[in-house]
């Protein structure tokens, strides 16, 4: 490995870490130099390189508030993209770059979902219904459906992961989140209701029941009977009035704790800690920001 090559991984390394801390992701996510850097991570032929970048864009994409930033950026977008439909590159890192594309479309952009998921066909990362699980010919519909389904044993670790892996294989499904606590699959997907809920009875093997699909309580909630909200308003105006009550106090009393002679003080002293270690990840990512937007690195 070439000097530059080290540099190039080591700073990856460090992008990595530093996206380990959720206060730091909001900050890399905006930060120009850094996700020009990850861009060109992405994209490295080295494969460590390019596994570590991924790693670190799939910490940044585990922040709400950054998918929206993350899914406007063409450069590491595009790279993502491509790297999925490498076949040259490794399985899992591959599946990890699309991974990373599903979290950031979400549930709600369902072209684009539609999109991935023929891009994960066409990369060899989802086989054809027959070698997923059976021979049967499902009619593509031409608007997808969402399909609520409750599945015995779904709280079970190993049984999600042998029915998630086998669900995704089939041609026909986009995409499935989860309500573990009831053991309910969503699935999204191109096939009508009832062929959504034969393919998982052959899965799983067990009865399934399908369940009707949520409605918003918008109307319900507008429709509210006024005396409760007369109470619900005489409660609030009486637990402002305790709060206030309880908060003079607490100003009239000492707390000691820790060396400091009132709660105010020792509050006062973690914020300026934290501030402190806020300051130094932004001097570190600031470092390796301009790092990369200047001239030294010959990449931009």
């Amino acid at each position: 490995m070439s000097v530059d090559a080290a540099s190039l991984k080591t700073v990856a390394v460090q992008l990595r870490s530093l996206a380990a801390d959720k206060d730091n992701q909001p900050i890399i996510a905006r930060d120009e130099g850094c996700m020009s850097a990850l861009s060109t991570f992405v994209a490295s032929e080295d494969v460590s390189v390019c596994q570590i970048a991924v790693g670190a864009v799939i910490l940044l994409a585990s922040h709400a508030d950054n998918r929206e930033i993350l899914r406007n950026d063409f450069s590491i977008w595009d790279n993502l993209h491509d790297l999925v439909a490498d076949t040259d590159k490794d399985d899992s890192v591959r599946r990890d770059a699309l991974g990373i594309m599903r979290k950031v479309l979400g549930d709600h952009e369902r072209d684009e979902m539609e999109e991935l998921a023929d891009l994960e066909l066409r990369a060899g990362l989802r086989e054809d219904l027959g070698k997923g699980v059976s021979d049967t010919d499902y009619v593509v519909l031409k608007e997808p459906v969402n399909v609520r389904i409750h599945v015995p044993g779904l709280s079970d670790a190993r049984f999600l992961n042998e029915f998630e892996h086998r669900l995704i294989r089939t041609k026909g499904i986009v995409s499935a989140s989860y309500e573990m606590g009831a053991e309910v699959v969503i699935i999204f997907a191109k096939v009508s209701s009832d062929d959504v809920a034969e393919i998982v009875r052959q899965i799983t093997g067990k009865e399934i029941e399908v369940l009707p699909e949520e409605k918003e309580n918008e109307d319900e909630e507008n429709s509210a009977d006024a005396n409760i909200a007369e109470q619900q308003e005489g409660y609030i105006d009486e637990e402002r009035a305790r709060y206030k009550k309880n908060l003079e106090k607490a100003k009239r009393t000492a707390v000691s704790h820790q060396g400091y002679s009132s709660l105010a003080e020792r509050l006062e002293q973690e914020r300026r800690q934290a501030e402190r270690e806020k300051a130094r990840s932004e001097r570190m990512l600031g470092r390796i920001g301009r790092g990369f937007t200047g001239s030294g690195w010959g990449f931009w």
